[in-house]
């Protein structure tokens, strides 16, 4: 520590001086208070030998006082006084040696040092390059906060060192060159300290991940990192609950794993595959900087996969403004027929630009087009034409033929947001939070999902999954459909169309 401050403030290594112990003998080192005595032989001889090899590692003079005084002369002056001490006879041996006997810093390492080291400080890192030396094999380098030494980095290619893991600080960073006989030169020190600022451990900024089309294979996963470099690590299960970082990195229970290079600051891409369809999953991000350090883990949005197999509903809503839906069958399906329950004056119409509208109360229909089995999606893009004071427009599923009865997924003017909801013979309840989104202003479009796996129900907006439950009320497959709210007159030109259906199973 003391040498690391000399060398890197920059005292001259020919005007530092290191000597070793002064020789005692057997009864000295027997002598003195607790604490003191009962020093062995080969125990006091170490610190000889460490000596001489901070003064190697150092390249500054060396004198070997213990050989220099193990003597007659010396012995009898110090053994004739406590032991210990020398009196003058001992000190004029000890001035005599030094002045003598002392090794210029060129003997004791006569190594060539590299003539410089440049560092260049990083989050929670530092990197570090040095000039070359002709025959080293290979270099050290060690970052110092206070002048301790800190974890040796190796650079075998010439290329500099990374040291990884480091404390904020400001930091001197030594070098040295190692050659193929296991010898070392000197070290040389960083012309000024660099400064190693915090690791940000902060989870990645997600964005929400995104459903294949096929469904079948999963689809793509995005999550924004804020540091260029390093690896990104991603884990998908059907568990909303994050890993532990090491089960992330292993991907030890992971539906779908994997790991790649970050390009750069931003968004990054990756692709989940082999999920199941029609299943909710949930996506968990760790990134790990160039240096090792690894962010929080991260959790997304959760998505849901698309359901596998036929379409068996889609309509297009092709057709003269002002035409009934109900005087035309659906493009790929049955015949549109008014939901049991609803009985709105004037009954859903097409708006002559390929969407369908309430022009009065609810207007809530189903097609009569039966779906594989129960467990699929209904899907649509809603415009919002122009904004009604709670208007309400929506995809539903299982609708009941029977009775006021389904799952649906709405866009509800009045709460500024989109809801999954329930009706079960004519109550309503809203499963999960509702998805605010006030950027559903005129002339913009949002495609809504209503999906029904078993008794999990969720709701996904522009791709991404804004709501998933499990209820069980609600199980026979029943039909899918719409149901669209206008308390206000509705036309071809104000609320929220829903502008075509498709509904796969």
């Amino acid at each position: 520590e003391v040498l690391n401050g000399l060398v890197a403030l920059g005292y001259a290594r020919a005007n530092i001086y290191v000597g070793s112990p002064y020789f005692i003998t057997d009864t000295g080192l027997n002598t003195g208070s607790t604490g003191f005595s009962g020093q062995t032989r080969a125990g006091f001889a170490a610190f000889v030998t460490a000596a001489a090899a901070v003064a190697a590692e150092y390249g500054v003079n060396y004198c070997d006082l213990y050989a220099e005084t193990n003597n007659p002369a010396f012995i009898a002056n110090v053994d004739g006084n406590d032991f210990i001490h020398p009196t003058d006879v001992g000190h004029a041996q000890i001035f005599a040696a030094w002045r003598d006997r002392t090794l210029a810093g060129t003997t004791i390492n006569p190594r060539t040092a590299p003539a410089s080291v440049t560092p260049t400080g990083g989050a929670g890192q530092i990197t570090a390059d040095c000039a070359t030396v002709a025959g080293a094999t290979g270099y050290e380098f060690v970052p110092m906060l206070s002048w301790v030494d800190g974890a040796t980095a190796s650079d075998a290619d010439g290329t500099g060192a990374i040291m990884g893991s480091l404390a904020a600080g400001s930091y001197r960073v030594k070098a040295r060159a190692v050659f193929g006989d296991g010898s070392k030169s000197p070290w040389v020190f960083a012309a000024a300290n660099v400064t190693v600022t915090a690791v940000d451990t902060t989870a990645p900024t997600l964005t929400a991940p995104t459903d294949a089309t096929s469904g079948a294979t999963g689809g793509t996963l995005s999550v924004a990192t804020d540091e260029a470099g390093g690896t990104l690590y991603w884990f998908v299960s059907t568990s909303a609950t994050p890993p532990s970082a090491a089960s992330l990195k292993a991907g030890t229970g992971a539906v779908s794993f994997g790991n790649q290079a970050v390009t750069g600051n931003g968004v990054q891409n990756a692709s989940a595959t082999g999920l199941t369809a029609a299943t909710a999953y949930h996506a968990h991000f760790l990134h790990r900087d160039a240096a090792g350090n690894d962010s929080a883990v991260a959790s997304g949005d959760g998505f849901t996969t698309a359901a596998s197999g036929t379409t068996f509903l889609s309509d297009a809503f092709n057709g003269a403004n002002g035409t009934l839906l109900t005087s035309r069958p659906a493009d790929t399906g049955g015949s549109w027929v008014l939901q049991s329950g609803y009985a709105p004056s004037v009954g859903n119409k097409l708006d002559g630009a390929g969407g369908v509208y309430a022009p009065q109360s609810q207007g809530g229909y189903r097609n009569t087009a039966a779906p594989p089995s129960a467990n699929y999606y209904v899907e649509g893009p809603m415009k919002q034409v122009a904004v009604i004071a709670s208007a309400t427009c929506g995809v539903a599923g299982r609708m009941s033929s029977s009775a006021n009865t389904m799952y649906f997924a709405r866009w509800n003017e009045a709460s500024l947001g989109f809801q999954l909801m329930k009706l079960v013979a004519g109550t309503a309840t809203q499963l999960g939070a509702t998805y605010a989104d006030t950027g559903f202003t005129a002339g913009v479009t949002r495609l809504v999902r209503v999906t029904m796996n078993g008794t999990t129900i969720s709701m996904d907006i522009d791709g991404v999954t804004r709501a998933s439950v499990i209820d069980g009320d609600i199980t026979a497959a029943g039909f899918a459909g719409m149901r669209i709210g206008t308390p206000a007159t509705g036309t071809d030109t104000n609320g929220v169309h829903l502008m075509d259906i498709v509904a796969v199973g």
